[in-house]
């Protein structure tokens, strides 16, 4: 998937992350990947599935909180994005895509 994403082949980065989940429903990193991905795609409803399963997987892993921020502000709710933000540890590398909507 990642070799498709960095050659801009979206849908079939996408079809590989959802070939992983399907296989590894446990794999966190997948779904949090997943829904990027379907965000990317204007397809914020199915990305919602993503980050919530990511979700339930592990409740304190920075990236779905990252995830979960962006799914927010893509579906117009910047308080619930900003609470979602704080979430995120400096260190995560997906804190950058998020300084738009940290107060």
């Amino acid at each position: 998937a990642r070799t498709f994403i960095k050659l801009g082949l979206n849908a079939q980065a996408e079809t590989a992350l959802a070939s992983v989940t399907a296989k590894h429903p446990e794999f966190r990193p997948a779904w949090v990947a997943l829904g990027y991905r379907r965000i990317a795609a204007g397809r914020v409803d199915d990305a919602v599935e993503c980050f919530q399963r990511a979700l339930a997987l592990d409740k304190d892993g920075t990236d779905v909180a990252a995830g979960m921020a962006w799914l927010a502000w893509k579906q117009g709710k910047p308080e619930e994005a900003g609470n979602w933000s704080h979430r995120v540890s400096p260190g995560d590398s997906n804190r950058k895509l998020l300084e738009e909507i940290r107060p």
